[in-house]
């Protein structure tokens, strides 16, 4: 399944094993904030500038709200006593 390849991803990463991180995120394809934003991260990290700009910009492009409201990805509920992923509007393509 294709969530598969996230966790196999943050696997990788943990395990400083960059490269197969990377090729883990390319071979994600769900419609997530998740896909550009761990792309970017791992690019950023492996000094690709170029293909980390191009998903920096599918994030702006696809979550126009992410930029001012990313420092403020994860939030605490004291509703539910758990951290949540922020909703973000997803313009989509």
């Amino acid at each position: 399944p294709e969530w598969y390849h996230i966790a196999l991803c943050i696997h990788y990463y943990r395990e400083k094993n960059f490269l197969a991180a990377i090729q883990e995120a390319q071979r994600i394809r769900l419609k997530h904030i998740w896909t550009p934003m761990l792309r970017a991260a791992l690019y950023q990290f492996g000094n690709y500038q170029d293909k980390k700009d191009r998903e920096y910009r599918i994030l702006e492009k696809d979550y126009p709200n992410f930029k001012s409201e990313s420092t403020q990805l994860v939030f605490w509920s004291s509703e539910t006593g758990h951290f949540h992923l922020r909703q973000f509007k997803f313009n989509g393509r």
